[in-house]
Order: C-alpha cells, then structure tokens, then sequence
C-alpha cells in the first residue's frame, strides 16, 4: 500500500508541529500489517490505525467517514496473514479475571478498545493513581491505607471536595432547566461536576515535559516558553495533592509511563525549566522518599503497587468510572463522575450549524479532552483475591463437614513468606526467573549426551529451549494467534537450521529431518560468514563476518522454492573494523547488537 501526498514538495519547506518532518510519502506490505482500527480524530469519525508487526503504529486522518471507511474495507479485504483478530472483550475480561494477563496489560487493553492512543495527545491511553502516600521514608503494599480509593473519581477523594462538587452540579442543573437566555451567546450546557477533565493533550505534555519529542510539543502548546516554575511538573507528592484535594479545577489521573518509563521523570536534557517561589530550581521530578530518589526504583515499586493483591480486587471500580457503567447517565451522577458534555465520545462538531459555536465547541475539546468510549454497561467484575477459594463459596448442600474439611486442608497450605528485595518497602514480591527466591529451586527435568560442543540456548515462546551446535542458527516463523485467547500460546508455521562455515562460502538450509540441507545464499569471499541472527517476526535475517561488514537479508516465507523461503534483498551495513563474533536481536525493543574483535558494540535499529 503507498501513501503518496499531493505537495510532497511543500510539507518539506513547512515543519510539522511534532518538530522533525516525517516523510511525506511512504509504503508499507500488506504482511507488516497486525491489527488495522477504525478511530476518531480532532472529534470526527475519519481515522484509522494500523499496528504493524514491527512494533511501530500509524494513525491517518482523512477527509471524512466516507473515504476512511472506504480505505479501510480496502485494507481488510486484502490477504493479510499476520492479522490479529481483536474484538473480543469478554474473552480479554476473562484472561484478566484468572491471571492470566497482568493488570497493566489488561488497562493497555482497554484503553486499545475504548480508542485511546500513544498517536494522538487528545485520547492518550489513561492510567489510575494507584498510592496515596507519597510522603513516608517506608511504604507497606499490603496495607489499604496506603492506596487512594478507587471507588470514586480522584477529585473526590475527601468528603468536603465532594460537597463542592455536587453543588456545583446542583447550580448547573437550575441554570439548564431556566433555558437559554436571548441576549446569551452561549446557551447553558447540561450539567456536570467538573469544568476540565482526567486526560487532556495539557496533562500529558504536563508529565512528559522533560522528554524529546513531547518537549517541542510542549512549547508550540505553549508559545514557545515553559510553563511558570511552580506549575511544572516538579514532584509526584505535589501532583497527588492538587488532584486528590487541594485543587477544585485540576482532576489529573495518571499515563501509562508512571509505570514502565523512569527516563520521563530525569531532566536528561538539562532544560531550564526556572526557579519556584521558594528557590528551589526545578530540575529532575521529586520522588518520594520511599523511592529513595531513583527514578528506576520508583517505577518498579509504582508497577507492584498495580499488580497488588488491593488494587486487583479494587480496579473494577475505576474501570466502571472510566469505560464502564458510571461513565454516562444516572448511575455517572450518583458517582459524582460527570464531564462537561463537550468531552463525551462521539460529540461529533460537524453538526453544529452556527460557525461561532463550531469554533468554540472546538477549541473547547481540544483543550478540555475526550472521555474514552464506553465498553461495559453494568458492573465491571471484580479479580477474585489470591486465595481462589473463598470461605462461604462452597455450596450450603455439601454440609458441615465438608465446609470443615476443606478449611482443614486449606490451613496447610500457608503461603510462604519470603524476605522483600527492598527491605523498607513491604509486600514486594521477587519475579519469575530460574533461582528466584521465589521460585522452586531448579531441578533437571531432561538430560541426554550430545556428540558436539553447544554453542548457544534459545529459549522459545513456546516455553521450550533449544540447543544449537556452534555454526547453526534456528529460523523459525510462528503462526499468528486468532484473537485474544491465544495471547499466550504461540505455535511454530515453520522451521528451519542454518549452517554456516563451509569451503564454499554457501548458507545452508535445513527445514525438513529427513531431507539434506539446501543452498540458501553464496555468500562473498569477502565477506566469510562468521555469525548469523534471524528475527522471526520480520523474516530478516543478519550474517555478520570475517571483515567486520554485516549483511541484512529480507526474506518472503513461500511455498514455490524447496527452501520454503527466498531472500528479496540485502544491505551491508559498516560500523566494525574486524571480525564480528556475535550478533543477537532483542524482539520487544527492536533492536540488534553486534560484537566484535575491534573491541566494540553496535547497537542497531530494526526498524
């Protein structure tokens, strides 16, 4: 598919507003596509957003309804063999409900479905405040005191804001129903409780203030200056405060970089952001104390405090705030959860007629925000706690006895309780890896003698490991997963080994036991093969060799050569002055590091 621009000369003279220009015209295969959705943009039904299968996303606006919907029927009509089936809610739900998928995964999930996205600043992806305390040298993850309540909206966190809030709706509601007043240019809107909203394209250049390319964002949001010292992002303690109870106009909920990304809180680029009232120059954001100012160490215990036993029982209830049920009508106003009527999904602009009132309207939006669509209409369920079986979840029938011999056997099994990795944080649990304190300790499950010397371990998706001899490289193209019950299951399309280091310089393949290796690719007597790498996603394959140059290969998985697969194209790419020993790929990041006799590293980009 190519995407070509009327004025492709013109867009490179005017920069666009993200700072750097993007090329004006591009193209992309009908196998790179993953998932393909159909998304608002500035508030008009006319987008669309394609997921490709190397980590990177597009969002196209067009004209109107009519032409997006068009392209997209164009696209799915399409062969598109790494396409994700994506609709399926209620089966997500349950993923979640057993553990199968974290709480941060399940929230990514959502805000997916509900129309948010990293593409657009209007609808960035929203995330809760997790923790109240942001105060204490010492934190306890299993202590409910320590976690805002996520029942209500976070500008009502006490009583006497909540008061506020709903006299305010009262007053609104009186002015609504009085009508509109001739001499009045803009008529009384339906009520609500709140004039600005939790996730606006403000908050998020707020939060993200310090890091490229959201710090030119910022400042053409801005007029080119940084905002006043004392309201820029300075401490995480201060944004808790003014959202949770001091301020009546700043209800600011959370994104998803407060728990995956600790660079956003450094001041990396050492910006001058200017000195607050009381002399404090505001450099890198405060953290608080239990975070023993690393920003790292922050980020890892904010993630635990998601995937805590309390919040895993609790976060229905912001689900039902945000997507679920208290987003609109009576139940929004009994929760004290109700948004001016300009941020609601699918307030759709074109159908005001006055041009004033247009223009106002959106202006408005684009600074107040957009609420993400609604995706359940009765009560999120609740994740069951750690204990599976609850007391009282036996049926009355089964008697006394039983009910005692259940909690007879259920006493013996006592969690153990191992030692927290950050003695002052409590209830911090160690991850899943071979040699966890956690984990059971190893014990070999498989042995067997093997004639040659192992040169590497692969670990597969498939929860298996492979043993390749030295000179042997696995290839392997997984079978795309049909919707979202196999998120984590994956099964191998194809396989094969790649053998290198004969006389002839040929890469050979071998994809079927019972048959001899095939010639793949004449490699140049220059270039003497020294180290292989594939990514499966991609087929590319990377050789490097003897003269320090790697080669990158494009492959296309067909059925038409004995192989099963064929190179397309190849480029060499320089960066080492001697013989390259390794070369390994790192799939989530998208990125492959080579390793040579010349002493040096090169970090290269997939992408």
């Amino acid at each position: 598919m190519y995407f070509v621009e009327d004025n492709a000369s013109d867009t490179i003279e005017n920069s666009s507003f993200h700072g750097e220009t993007e090329p004006a015209s591009f193209s992309w295969t009908y196998e790179e596509i993953k998932e393909v959705h159909k998304r608002w943009w500035q508030l008009r039904d006319n987008a669309v957003e394609i997921f490709l299968t190397n980590g990177r996303t597009l969002l196209l606006a067009f004209d109107n309804t009519k032409v997006r919907n068009d392209v997209y029927h164009n696209i799915l009509t399409n062969n598109l063999p790494n396409l994700l089936e994506y609709g399926n809610i209620t089966a997500l739900t349950h993923l979640w409900c057993t553990g199968q998928i974290t709480n941060f995964e399940y929230l990514t999930h959502l805000n997916k479905h509900a129309g948010r996205s990293f593409n657009d600043l209007m609808q960035y992806p929203v995330f809760p405040f997790i923790l109240s305390d942001y105060i204490s040298e010492t934190l306890d993850l299993n202590d409910p005191s320590v976690y805002r309540n996520l029942v209500k909206p976070i500008a009502v966190q006490s009583k006497e804001k909540e008061d506020r809030y709903v006299d305010t709706y009262k007053y609104l509601e009186e002015e609504y129903r009085k009508g509109a007043r001739e001499d009045d240019p803009m008529p009384p809107v339906q009520p609500y409780h709140y004039g600005s909203h939790y996730s606006n394209s403000g908050t998020v250049l707020h939060f993200l203030v310090r890091l490229p390319p959201f710090t030119k964002m910022f400042l053409a949001y801005q007029d080119q200056s940084f905002d006043i010292p004392d309201r820029t992002f300075h401490s995480t303690n201060t944004t808790w405060r003014l959202s949770s109870y001091e301020s009546m106009t700043d209800v600011k909920e959370l994104i998803p970089e407060f728990f995956y990304l600790p660079d956003f809180l450094v001041n990396r680029e050492g910006f001058d952001f200017g000195v607050r009232q009381n002399g404090d120059r505001v450099n890198h954001v405060n953290l608080p104390p239990w975070a023993r100012n690393d920003p790292r160490l922050f980020i890892l215990i904010h993630r635990q405090a998601l995937e805590s036993d309390h919040v895993s029982q609790t976060i229905c209830h912001w689900i039902d705030l945000v997507f679920g049920y208290k987003q609109k009508g009576k139940a929004s106003v009994q929760a004290i959860n109700v948004f001016h009527p300009a941020t609601y999904f699918g307030m759709d602009v074109s159908a005001v007629e006055d041009p004033v009132q247009r223009r106002a309207l959106e202006t408005m939006i684009k600074t107040y925000g957009q609420t993400p669509r609604q995706l359940f209409h009765t009560a999120h369920v609740s994740r069951p706690g750690s204990r599976l079986i609850m007391e009282g979840e036996l049926p009355a029938a089964m008697g006394l006895l039983v009910q005692f011999a259940f909690r007879e056997t259920r006493e013996h099994t006592k969690e153990i309780i191992y030692p927290s990795p950050l003695p002052w944080i409590k209830g911090l649990k160690w991850g899943e890896y071979v040699g966890s304190p956690s984990a059971p300790d190893p014990v070999v499950c498989f042995s067997q003698p093997h004639g040659e010397r192992f040169g590497s371990l692969q670990a597969l998706p498939t929860k298996a490991i492979c043993g390749l001899s030295r000179k042997f490289c696995l290839l392997m193209i997984y079978s795309k997963e049909q919707g979202v019950r196999s998120m984590h299951s994956t099964d191998i399309q194809w396989s094969a080994i790649l053998s290198w280091g004969y006389a002839d310089n040929i890469l050979r393949l071998k994809s079927k036991q019972s048959e001899p290796p095939v010639n793949f690719i004449q490699s140049s007597q220059f270039h003497q093969v020294t180290s292989c790498a594939w990514v499966p996603d991609s087929c590319q394959l990377f050789t490097g060799s003897k003269s320090g140059v790697i080669t990158a290969y494009m492959n296309r998985f067909t059925s038409s050569t004995p192989s099963e697969i064929e190179m397309e194209s190849q480029v060499h790419l320089y960066g080492h002055t001697a013989e390259i020993t390794s070369l390994f790929v790192c799939k989530p990041y998208s990125i492959m590091i080579s390793v040579s006799k010349d002493g040096t590293c090169i970090i290269w980009d997939l992408n």
